[in-house]
């Protein structure tokens, strides 16, 4: 059963990315200094 935990620890720092991602890409647009994309 090592599958199910290697899955989910990769599920997981998957989901850690986006979570990061989504919340670094709300920062730039909240100080209004994104211009890597319109």
């Amino acid at each position: 059963m090592w599958y199910f935990a290697w899955i989910l620890g990769t599920v997981m720092a998957i989901l850690l990315a986006v979570v990061a991602a989504m919340s670094f890409d709300a920062k730039e647009d909240a100080s209004g200094t994104s211009q890597t994309r319109h």
